[in-house]
Protein backbone atom coordinates (compact mmCIF):
# COMPACT_ATOMS: atom_id res chain seq x y z
CA UNK A 1 0.00 0.00 0.00
CA UNK A 2 1.59 3.26 -1.15
CA UNK A 3 0.10 5.27 1.72
CA UNK A 4 1.86 8.53 0.79
CA UNK A 5 1.20 8.09 -2.94
CA UNK A 6 4.94 8.25 -3.66
CA UNK A 7 4.22 6.61 -7.00
CA UNK A 8 1.67 9.19 -8.11
CA UNK A 9 -0.54 6.31 -9.23
CA UNK A 10 -3.33 7.27 -6.83
CA UNK A 11 -3.92 10.10 -4.37
CA UNK A 12 -3.10 10.62 -0.71
CA UNK A 13 -6.82 10.36 0.00
CA UNK A 14 -7.03 7.13 -2.00
CA UNK A 15 -3.55 5.56 -1.91
CA UNK A 16 -2.90 2.92 -4.55
CA UNK A 17 -2.18 -0.74 -4.05
CA UNK A 18 1.02 -1.51 -5.95
CA UNK A 19 2.24 -4.95 -7.00
CA UNK A 20 5.75 -5.61 -8.30
CA UNK A 21 6.15 -9.01 -9.90
CA UNK A 22 8.17 -11.01 -12.40
CA UNK A 23 6.67 -10.99 -15.88
CA UNK A 24 8.37 -13.90 -17.65
CA UNK A 25 8.28 -12.02 -20.96
CA UNK A 26 9.15 -8.50 -19.77
CA UNK A 27 11.14 -8.73 -16.55
CA UNK A 28 10.16 -6.87 -13.39
CA UNK A 29 6.73 -5.35 -13.88
CA UNK A 30 4.29 -3.21 -11.92
CA UNK A 31 0.52 -3.16 -11.65
CA UNK A 32 -1.63 -0.95 -9.45
CA UNK A 33 -5.17 -0.64 -8.16
CA UNK A 34 -7.12 2.39 -6.99
CA UNK A 35 -10.30 0.49 -6.09
CA UNK A 36 -9.04 -1.65 -3.19
CA UNK A 37 -7.85 -4.40 -5.50
CA UNK A 38 -11.08 -5.01 -7.41
CA UNK A 39 -9.33 -4.15 -10.69
CA UNK A 40 -5.68 -3.70 -11.63
CA UNK A 41 -3.92 -1.65 -14.29
CA UNK A 42 -0.52 -2.40 -15.78
CA UNK A 43 2.02 0.40 -15.49
CA UNK A 44 2.79 1.45 -19.05
CA UNK A 45 6.57 1.82 -18.76
CA UNK A 46 7.80 -1.76 -18.47
CA UNK A 47 10.13 -3.22 -17.56
CA UNK A 48 11.25 -1.54 -14.37
CA UNK A 49 14.97 -1.09 -13.76
CA UNK A 50 15.27 -4.20 -11.59
CA UNK A 51 17.23 -7.13 -13.01
CA UNK A 52 16.72 -8.22 -16.62
CA UNK A 53 14.27 -10.25 -18.70
CA UNK A 54 15.86 -13.65 -18.02
CA UNK A 55 13.61 -14.94 -15.24
CA UNK A 56 15.63 -18.19 -15.11
CA UNK A 57 18.54 -16.33 -13.51
CA UNK A 58 16.86 -13.42 -11.71
CA UNK A 59 13.33 -12.82 -10.45
CA UNK A 60 11.00 -12.39 -7.47
CA UNK A 61 11.01 -8.80 -6.11
CA UNK A 62 10.26 -8.39 -2.40
CA UNK A 63 9.49 -4.74 -1.66
CA UNK A 64 9.43 -2.94 1.70
CA UNK A 65 9.33 0.68 2.82
CA UNK A 66 12.51 1.68 4.70
CA UNK A 67 11.28 4.50 6.94
CA UNK A 68 14.68 5.89 8.12
CA UNK A 69 15.84 6.32 4.51
CA UNK A 70 12.41 7.39 3.27
CA UNK A 71 12.60 5.13 0.25
CA UNK A 72 11.42 1.77 -1.02
CA UNK A 73 13.75 -1.22 -0.99
CA UNK A 74 13.54 -4.25 -3.24
CA UNK A 75 15.35 -7.47 -2.28
CA UNK A 76 15.78 -9.39 -5.51
CA UNK A 77 17.22 -12.77 -6.48
CA UNK A 78 20.17 -11.79 -8.67
CA UNK A 79 23.72 -12.98 -8.01
CA UNK A 80 22.58 -13.95 -4.53
CA UNK A 81 20.40 -11.09 -3.33
CA UNK A 82 20.67 -7.65 -4.91
CA UNK A 83 19.10 -4.63 -3.24
CA UNK A 84 17.50 -1.84 -5.24
CA UNK A 85 16.09 1.44 -3.91
CA UNK A 86 13.39 3.74 -5.21
CA UNK A 87 11.65 6.96 -4.15
CA UNK A 88 8.48 6.14 -6.09
CA UNK A 89 8.25 2.38 -6.84
CA UNK A 90 8.82 3.14 -10.54
CA UNK A 91 12.44 4.32 -10.79
CA UNK A 92 14.96 1.93 -9.25
CA UNK A 93 18.70 2.13 -8.52
CA UNK A 94 20.96 -0.80 -7.70
CA UNK A 95 22.35 -0.32 -4.19
CA UNK A 96 24.31 -3.46 -3.21
CA UNK A 97 24.49 -7.24 -3.38
CA UNK A 98 25.16 -10.06 -0.94
CA UNK A 99 26.18 -13.62 -1.80
CA UNK A 100 23.10 -15.13 -0.18
CA UNK A 101 19.74 -15.91 -1.70
CA UNK A 102 18.20 -18.52 -3.93
CA UNK A 103 15.20 -17.94 -6.21
CA UNK A 104 13.13 -15.82 -3.82
CA UNK A 105 14.08 -13.50 -0.98
CA UNK A 106 12.17 -11.79 1.79
CA UNK A 107 13.35 -8.96 4.00
CA UNK A 108 11.83 -7.90 7.30
CA UNK A 109 12.72 -6.14 10.56
CA UNK A 110 12.07 -7.59 14.01
CA UNK A 111 12.68 -6.36 17.58
CA UNK A 112 15.40 -8.36 19.31
CA UNK A 113 13.94 -10.11 22.37
CA UNK A 114 10.88 -7.85 22.14
CA UNK A 115 12.87 -4.61 22.49
CA UNK A 116 11.55 -2.17 19.87
CA UNK A 117 14.64 0.03 20.31
CA UNK A 118 17.01 -2.80 19.34
CA UNK A 119 16.01 -4.41 16.06
CA UNK A 120 17.50 -6.85 13.60
CA UNK A 121 16.77 -7.42 9.93
CA UNK A 122 16.22 -10.87 8.48
CA UNK A 123 17.10 -11.82 4.89
CA UNK A 124 15.35 -15.05 3.96
CA UNK A 125 15.70 -17.59 1.16
CA UNK A 126 12.88 -19.43 -0.58
CA UNK A 127 13.80 -22.64 1.24
CA UNK A 128 13.69 -20.95 4.64
CA UNK A 129 17.41 -20.38 5.14
CA UNK A 130 18.00 -16.94 6.64
CA UNK A 131 20.56 -14.45 7.87
CA UNK A 132 20.09 -12.10 10.81
CA UNK A 133 21.89 -8.79 10.57
CA UNK A 134 21.78 -5.03 10.13
CA UNK A 135 20.28 -3.20 7.15
CA UNK A 136 20.73 0.54 6.58
CA UNK A 137 18.39 0.87 3.62
CA UNK A 138 21.16 0.14 1.13
CA UNK A 139 23.22 -2.85 2.25
CA UNK A 140 22.82 -5.86 4.52
CA UNK A 141 25.53 -6.82 7.02
CA UNK A 142 25.01 -10.31 8.49
CA UNK A 143 25.66 -11.19 12.10
CA UNK A 144 26.46 -14.90 12.13
CA UNK A 145 25.97 -17.81 9.77
CA UNK A 146 22.85 -18.86 7.83
CA UNK A 147 20.19 -20.72 9.81
CA UNK A 148 16.98 -22.57 8.88
CA UNK A 149 13.40 -21.57 9.59
CA UNK A 150 12.18 -25.11 9.00
CA UNK A 151 13.89 -28.50 9.01
CA UNK A 152 11.37 -30.38 6.86
CA UNK A 153 11.33 -30.72 3.06
CA UNK A 154 8.02 -28.94 2.51
CA UNK A 155 8.67 -25.30 3.43
CA UNK A 156 9.08 -23.07 0.39
CA UNK A 157 8.52 -19.47 -0.73
CA UNK A 158 7.57 -18.12 2.69
CA UNK A 159 6.47 -14.48 2.56
CA UNK A 160 5.56 -11.94 5.19
CA UNK A 161 2.45 -9.82 4.83
CA UNK A 162 2.74 -6.08 4.23
CA UNK A 163 2.95 -4.68 7.75
CA UNK A 164 1.27 -1.35 7.12
CA UNK A 165 -2.08 -3.08 6.74
CA UNK A 166 -1.95 -4.86 10.09
CA UNK A 167 -3.60 -3.41 13.22
CA UNK A 168 -0.51 -4.26 15.29
CA UNK A 169 3.25 -4.54 14.66
CA UNK A 170 3.39 -8.31 14.23
CA UNK A 171 5.28 -9.84 11.33
CA UNK A 172 3.10 -12.65 9.98
CA UNK A 173 4.33 -15.21 7.47
CA UNK A 174 2.81 -17.97 5.35
CA UNK A 175 4.72 -20.45 3.20
CA UNK A 176 3.97 -22.85 0.39
CA UNK A 177 3.95 -26.53 1.32
CA UNK A 178 5.85 -28.04 -1.57
CA UNK A 179 6.79 -31.62 -0.67
CA UNK A 180 9.80 -32.92 -2.54
CA UNK A 181 9.99 -36.27 -0.76
CA UNK A 182 6.30 -37.15 -1.11
CA UNK A 183 5.09 -35.61 -4.38
CA UNK A 184 1.59 -37.07 -3.93
CA UNK A 185 1.13 -35.90 -0.33
CA UNK A 186 -2.45 -34.60 0.17
CA UNK A 187 -1.18 -31.25 1.45
CA UNK A 188 0.88 -30.57 -1.67
CA UNK A 189 0.43 -26.96 -2.77
CA UNK A 190 -1.34 -25.88 0.42
CA UNK A 191 -0.34 -22.88 2.50
CA UNK A 192 1.07 -23.24 5.99
CA UNK A 193 -0.71 -21.88 9.04
CA UNK A 194 0.11 -18.18 9.40
CA UNK A 195 2.84 -17.72 11.99
CA UNK A 196 4.15 -14.77 13.97
CA UNK A 197 7.88 -14.27 13.56
CA UNK A 198 10.23 -13.04 16.27
CA UNK A 199 13.99 -12.85 16.71
CA UNK A 200 15.38 -14.00 20.05
CA UNK A 201 18.70 -14.58 21.76
CA UNK A 202 19.60 -18.16 22.62
CA UNK A 203 22.78 -19.75 23.94
CA UNK A 204 23.56 -20.81 20.36
CA UNK A 205 23.04 -17.29 19.00
CA UNK A 206 20.33 -15.06 17.55
CA UNK A 207 17.53 -17.04 15.93
CA UNK A 208 14.17 -16.45 14.26
CA UNK A 209 11.19 -18.14 15.94
CA UNK A 210 7.86 -19.05 14.33
CA UNK A 211 4.67 -19.29 16.41
CA UNK A 212 1.19 -20.05 15.01
CA UNK A 213 -0.86 -16.87 15.34
CA UNK A 214 -3.24 -16.68 18.30
CA UNK A 215 -6.26 -16.18 16.02
CA UNK A 216 -6.09 -19.84 15.01
CA UNK A 217 -7.81 -20.59 18.32
CA UNK A 218 -11.00 -19.10 16.87
CA UNK A 219 -11.12 -21.97 14.38
CA UNK A 220 -11.08 -24.68 17.02
CA UNK A 221 -14.22 -26.77 17.39
CA UNK A 222 -14.86 -29.67 19.69
CA UNK A 223 -11.65 -31.53 20.39
CA UNK A 224 -11.33 -34.79 18.49
CA UNK A 225 -9.13 -37.81 18.91
CA UNK A 226 -8.16 -40.43 16.39
CA UNK A 227 -6.87 -43.84 17.34
CA UNK A 228 -3.69 -44.96 15.65
CA UNK A 229 -4.11 -45.14 11.90
CA UNK A 230 -1.85 -46.59 9.25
Amino acid sequence: VDFDNTSGLGTTANPPLVALYTDTALGTALAYSTDAGATWQAYDQHPLGIGDVNYETNRDPAVVWHAPSKHWVCAYWQNGTTFYTSPDLKTWTKASSIAFGDVMSDLYELPLDGDATDTRWVLQNADGAYLVGQFDGHSFVPEGEPQDLDVGPSFFAGRTFFRGTFPDPRVVQMAWMKPSVEPTAPFRGSATFPVELAVKTFASGTRVTRTPIAELATLYGAQKHWDAQS
